[in-house]
């Protein structure tokens, strides 16, 4: 055992299994409970029963083992479904990680490729306008919201299929037109304003709901 200040030595008297986490335990020293370390800590650092440990240690364990609980907390969170840079910082933030372990956490993501932004927008992008039927308009404050930049919002929009984009508006419109009820003037108003509720841009709507009634937004005097 290396020289060490005999004030700080202190001796791992017990290694219990936590019983509701199953890769947690928690660590005695002196007989006493000080702390708990995820089982990829235990085996890196050998904190065995019987060995000896030093304050400094103990702190560089620990700070260690929130570095390693912040990237699994951020690993299931990704795992649920893709998440932005930003979405994962206010996650870990939320559950109460320091600014240090989230910056290391979001570094790891980036080295390993398992979080990138703009390959985000443009999944979250093609996402909601094709599979979720919603415009553009919704879908940029969807991003923005998220915390992509604007240039990754703008590149993820551009690249739109224009014709795609506008099919999916048109189905939506004719699917919605079928279902609404009450006069025809009714009707179309109630597209209408469906339509730019999701997000759809005036011009877009008034040629689709032209084309789905047969009259335009300007004819109706919404716009």
């Amino acid at each position: 055992m290396e020289e060490e200040d005999e004030e700080t030595i202190v001796l791992i008297t017990s290694v219990e299994k936590q019983k509701r986490s199953r890769y947690r335990y928690n660590i005695f020293l002196n007989e006493l409970f000080a702390f708990s370390v995820h089982e990829d800590m235990l085996v890196k650092h050998r904190l065995l029963k019987g060995e000896y440990v030093n304050a400094a240690r103990i702190e560089m364990i620990i700070t260690e083992d929130e570095y390693h609980k912040a990237f699994m907390e951020a690993l299931r969170f990704v795992g649920r479904r893709p998440r932005s840079r930003k979405e994962i910082e206010f996650k870990l933030a939320e559950k109460g990680y320091g600014e240090d372990a989230v910056s290391r956490t979001i570094q790891k993501l980036l080295e390993q490729k398992i979080i990138d932004d703009e390959q985000f927008a443009h999944m979250w992008t093609e996402h909601r306008l094709f599979s979720q039927k919603k415009g553009r308009r919704w879908v940029q404050q969807e991003l923005q919201q998220k915390g992509l930049s604007k240039e990754h919002i703008q590149e993820a929009l551009s690249n739109v299929d224009e014709e795609a984009e506008f099919q999916a508006a048109y189905d939506t419109a004719k699917k919605k037109w079928a279902t609404i009820k009450g006069e025809p003037f009714e009707r179309k108003h109630k597209l209408a304003s469906f339509m730019l509720r999701r997000g759809y841009p005036s011009t877009m709507v008034n040629t689709v709901l032209k084309q789905v009634t047969g009259e335009s937004l300007d004819e109706l005097d919404m716009i």
